[in-house]
């Protein structure tokens, strides 16, 4: 059964939103989620085409609108207004909306004329069209799956133009995730720095895109980059000269490779104590000793993310525990001069190990 088919047989829901319109009983609440069903996008959709149907019964002015969205503060009034403004408003109007608490689903397929709202909850103007949008602040998911138009808000949650395919959205500062999953438009975070730059796109704790004004022989221009956290490896060697190493499935390489046990540095965390963790939680080893062999950046060219080496020994068993999201398949020991042989033959292609690896052989550790 579609979604449509399944609002159609809540005819409790129609009969009480027929109500409401044909007494032209603002004061009253429309029907709840208990009536119209979760959280799934289809059944806001075929509520919105409900109310904006019925909507064709009674004329309606803007404040109509914006009394009904004072009083109201139910899990539906923000796909109610929605459809009421769409219907209503001239490319010309402008609206300020002021309301009870931050509605869900608040100008949901808004289309034309320019609206402020001061706060506004999760999908806030989602799948907007056109028109202009400005909001103070907004929960998660603002402007997602948005085709077209202009939004602005000075503070956003997280997922903020989720699944956007076209328009222009600018806001000051955002939560995790931002501009994910984008097929078109443009997105920009206005979020202040020491250094003047611009937050262009965030992965939550993974990294940001930022982007820099430099002057670079005579011409200005903006320069892109990727912010990232530190990290840390760990060459951890046996009592029989062995380096630990784990088989690492990448899900942009969609395989497994070999790799020593690394991982970022945690907020407030030394680096030291960042490679013991990891140690411990990829590969099931505690370490007696450890000490930092080198530091290097990753890549200069992108990004001023930096990578600690240590070499661990006087090894012990601890509790291996990987995190979500991750997949290791195998923890093995390798002879170091295995390891070498496995470099030349192609088998180890991960860069810090190989660059790890050699440094223990140069030096004889």
């Amino acid at each position: 059964m579609s979604a449509k088919e399944d609002y159609k047989e809540k005819s409790e829901g129609v009969k009480y939103l027929e109500k409401i319109i044909s007494n032209n009983r603002f004061s009253e609440q429309v029907p709840n989620s208990n009536i119209f069903g979760g959280e799934d996008f289809s059944l806001q959709e075929a509520y919105y085409h409900e109310v904006y149907k019925l909507l064709d019964k009674r004329r309606y002015n803007l404040q109509d609108v914006k009394k009904f969205t004072e009083k109201q503060d139910n899990t539906y009034t923000g796909v109610f207004i929605s459809a009421a403004l769409n219907k209503i408003i001239k490319d010309s109007d402008t609206v300020h909306l002021d309301t009870i608490k931050p509605l869900d689903y608040l100008l949901y397929r808004f289309s034309k004329g320019k609206v402020e709202v001061d706060k506004a909850g999760h999908h806030f103007a989602a799948k907007m069209s056109g028109g202009s949008v400005y909001a103070k602040k907004a929960g998660n998911y603002a402007f997602s799956e948005m085709e077209g138009g202009y939004g602005s808000i000075l503070v956003a949650g997280d997922w903020l133009g989720y699944g956007m395919r076209g328009g222009k959205i600018e806001v000051h500062k955002a939560g995790e995730y931002t501009f994910m999953y984008t097929e078109g438009g443009m997105g920009e975070v206005h979020q202040a720095r020491k250094d003047h730059t611009k937050e262009l796109f965030s992965a939550g704790k993974f990294f940001k895109v930022l982007g820099k004004p430099v002057t670079m022989n005579g011409q200005k221009r903006l320069f892109y980059f990727l912010d990232i956290k530190d990290s840390v490896m760990v060459a951890a060697v046996t009592n029989k000269n062995e380096v630990i190493m784990e088989k690492h499935f990448r899900p942009v390489l969609d395989k497994s490779i070999y790799e020593l046990p690394a991982g970022y540095i945690d907020e407030d965390e030394k680096p030291i104590d960042s490679a013991r963790r990891e140690l411990e939680e990829e590969t099931g080893y505690k370490a007696e000793k450890i000490k930092l062999l080198f530091s290097a950046y990753q890549n200069t060219a992108r990004s001023k993310q930096k990578m600690y080496f240590f070499l661990a020994d006087d090894l012990s068993k601890g509790k291996k525990k990987e995190e979500k999201g991750e997949r290791i398949d195998e923890v093995v020991n390798v002879k170091l001069g295995d390891a070498v042989k496995m470099i030349k033959r192609g088998k180890i292609l991960d860069a810090n190990a190989i660059a790890c690896i050699y440094y223990l052989l140069i030096n004889r550790m």
